[in-house]
């Protein structure tokens, strides 16, 4: 698919690093999208466009051909006397991979803790089972697909800390953060599990695989970590990952 052509003044070339504007960035008019795509020389723009943004393989290239990302608002030329609000304003997109009972669901509910985000819950069950009940050979790419295609500026996209789902964002080299509970929140833990409703198949297989679960996310690789402390929840540390989990977003094509 080739890219649609921008209003007069931008360009677009082809990148494979995903990058968050810094300040000097947006003052400078380079705007570094979370796409494999460069928007340059926006200046001469009057009225912010919307475009799709998109990019074609050279023709030598054995890439695959991006996905069509969905329409992005240029922004009005910046000056240094909206530094502050212009660095305030966009925000990289942090994936964020939660433990079971971290309360991902609450801070979907409750965006205004994570201000300036948009805040997208995906739910893994639809992606890891049929209607039947069975597991789908497509899982866990099918899901990764869906968090690729969901990238943006000024989001958190809330995963699951599956397994199979963190070999898969490692394999696609893509940052993410991961959030679990200590290793002594057992107790707790089962009990929070219990009273907000959880199925009896989940708190058992968290019950009976504790120490394995932990294990498995203490030693993750390839990601940013956020243990959480006896007490806490994922919102109570969610403004201070979002600042932490800043710079290149790559993925290998």
């Amino acid at each position: 698919m080739s890219s649609p052509t921008p209003s007069s003044g931008a360009s677009i070339t082809n990148r494979q690093d995903l990058y968050a504007p810094s300040p000097s960035d947006i003052l400078n008019q380079r705007i570094y999208i979370c796409t494999n795509t460069i928007v340059e020389n926006v200046g001469s723009i009057t009225k912010p466009p919307h475009i799709h943004l998109s990019s074609s393989p050279a023709p030598d290239s054995k890439h695959k051909q991006s996905r069509l990302i969905a329409p992005i608002p240029l922004p009005q030329p910046l000056t240094m006397a909206s530094q502050n609000a212009a660095s305030s304003s966009w925000k990289a997109c942090v994936v964020l991979s939660g433990f079971a009972g971290i309360e991902k669901t609450y801070l979907a509910k409750h965006p205004e803790l994570a201000p300036g985000y948009e805040i997208l819950d995906l739910d893994s069950s639809g992606f890891s089972k049929d209607p039947n009940g069975n597991d789908r050979p497509d899982f866990p790419d099918n899901y990764s697909e869906e968090v690729w295609e969901s990238l943006a500026l000024n989001k958190i996209i809330l995963v699951s800390a599956h397994q199979k789902l963190r070999d898969k964002f490692v394999e696609d080299n893509l940052v993410f953060a991961l959030v679990y509970p200590p290793r002594d929140a057992k107790d707790q833990w089962i009990a929070r599990l219990k009273s907000r409703g959880s199925s009896d198949a989940l708190v058992n297989l968290i019950q009976n695989n504790w120490d394995a679960m932990i294990d498995s996310c203490e030693k993750q690789t390839q990601c940013r970590k956020f243990p959480l402390k006896e007490g806490e929840n994922l919102s109570d540390i969610i403004e201070k990952l979002a600042q932490e989990m800043s710079g290149p977003r790559k993925r290998n094509l």
